[in-house]
């Protein structure tokens, strides 16, 4: 029997956007498409006997969709329910994410490239089950419950599904922040007879999000960003220094998806190579913003300083500021309300790299992900920065906790530099002027990867704050002496 396994609720309405989530990507697909597409009825009993689980009344389904991409696969079904009540069969859509061991054993690289995908969803599915209940607590307060409540979080869309029989290549007990070790015997077995696919897979079902109340967008405004920083500033507040469930996360769930220590080390050892190579491809938008002489060794500057600052970053479960981050805090990870002033708060997807950490280092990423340079020119950085500060504090306030100002704008600006060195070691090292061209619209890319204005601004404040910080360390050391 598969574990970790949580299974909630029915679905009641019948007039739904879906927002297919496969690791970080996020795609909309309106209700109507679906029931007049061209559709072909699956025979996949494995699928069937999961959906049977979940929805008990449960006749037939069909696939209306499928989606493939490098850590999970995606199913949009058209499921016919007969419940008792009702009076004859109607359709219902989900949207099923999936991970079947046996898909990409064949095709990673190696033994850390599939641990990693297979980590993906199980901290999802251990932070659905595990985690999101506790939250959910602080979120509805002490008089409310799951249960009763007319949403099953305020944070995160409802979950009917969450489950994994991984254990065969991940023991339960093994730490998602260990790095990858020898690979397991079934890994093995595979690598000697291809032919013996090894038994494992993790599904989500989620709830689907109304296109009536709710959009996704990238980039963003001033005030939409304000409303995601506000909902994350609640994912924050709502765990914020709690050890017993923060010492949870640290033994369940894994780190961020930008994070040093789950990234190839290859990436901090290639930051001079990859500073230089995007440098020359970018020798004039570099020397046009005046950038050039300050930025010349950036490389190297990253890769000495990135050890130090990470080790700033990430918090002990018991330590002052720890919470439960994101971890993959872009745009197109949340839902906007349409109309503001709904009680409909925004809601928060993609929890596949969610674990302990500091708050800002999401509002580090979120701000350089989505909002256009020139508002953030002028101040336009601080004030959102300062719109989470305040938005936190609040929060922490009504359970006694504190969160310095000028502690978070000091951390806030090491998530910068840290943000940086993630992008320079992942995406410039290839990027080029037509790269940029080309993703200039995927709203899922980074907006300093994909907007050269973007880009510049981006660096010219990373290398102030690197500057800071260096001068911190050297200040520091002479004290020392």
């Amino acid at each position: 029997m598969p574990t970790d396994r949580l299974v909630k609720g029915i679905f009641t309405t019948r007039v739904f956007l879906f927002s297919i989530i496969i690791s970080t990507s996020i795609i909309i697909l309106p209700f109507t498409e679906a029931l007049t597409s061209s559709m072909t009825t699956s025979s996949n009993n494995d699928l069937m006997s999961v959906l049977k689980e979940t929805f008990p009344h449960l006749v037939s389904y069909e696939s209306t969709k499928t989606i493939s991409q490098a850590n999970a696969e995606g199913q949009r079904l058209v499921l016919t329910l007969h419940e008792e009540e009702a009076n004859a069969p109607y359709d219902h859509a989900v949207f099923v994410k999936r991970v079947v061991a046996s898909d990409y054993i064949g095709t990673k690289k190696d033994w850390a490239d599939l641990r990693r995908t297979l980590l993906y969803m199980r901290t999802e599915v251990r932070f659905y089950k595990e985690i999101l209940p506790v939250l959910q607590k602080t979120l509805l307060g002490a008089n409310d419950s799951p249960s009763t409540s007319t949403t099953t979080s305020s944070i995160a869309p409802k979950i009917h599904l969450a489950q994994h029989s991984l254990e065969k290549f991940i023991p339960d007990d093994e730490s998602g922040l260990a790095p990858a070790g020898a690979p397991p015997a079934i890994y093995e077995e595979y690598q000697r007879d291809p032919t013996i696919l090894p038994a494992g897979s993790g599904e989500i079902i989620m709830d689907c999000v109304s296109d009536a109340d709710y959009f996704q967008a990238s980039p963003i405004s001033i005030d939409q960003a304000k409303q995601c920083l506000t909902a994350v500033a609640q994912l924050h507040a709502a765990a914020w220094e709690n050890q017993p469930l923060l010492e949870q996360c640290t033994q369940r769930l894994s780190l961020a998806s930008f994070h040093l220590q789950v990234r190839n080390p290859k990436e901090l050892a290639g930051m001079e190579a990859s500073w230089e190579h995007f440098s020359t491809q970018f020798a004039t938008a570099l020397d046009e913003a005046g950038l050039s002489e300050r930025t010349k060794t950036l490389g190297a500057r990253i890769q000495q300083a990135a050890k130090a600052i990470s080790q700033q970053l990430s918090p002990q479960y018991n330590e002052p500021y720890a919470t439960l981050i994101h971890g993959d805090y872009k745009a197109m990870n949340v839902f906007l309300p349409k109309d503001p002033s709904t009680n409909n708060n925004a809601l928060l997807v993609d929890f596949a790299s969610t674990g302990i950490g500091l708050g800002v280092s999401d509002v580090a990423m979120h701000i350089h992900h989505a909002v256009i340079p020139a508002d953030l020119a002028n101040g336009g950085e601080e004030a959102l920065v300062d719109h989470y500060w305040q938005e936190l504090d609040k929060l922490l306030q009504e359970r006694g906790k504190n969160y310095p100002r000028d502690v978070a704008m000091k951390q806030y600006r090491l998530a910068v530099i840290d943000y940086g060195r993630f992008v320079l070691g992942r995406f410039w090292k290839t990027a080029t002027p037509e790269t940029f061209a080309k993703r200039k619209d995927s709203p899922n890319t980074t907006l300093i990867n994909r907007n050269v204005e973007a880009a510049m601004a981006f660096i010219d404040r990373m290398e102030r704050y690197l500057t800071e910080f260096e001068q911190e360390q050297a200040t520091a050391k002479k004290s020392e002496l």
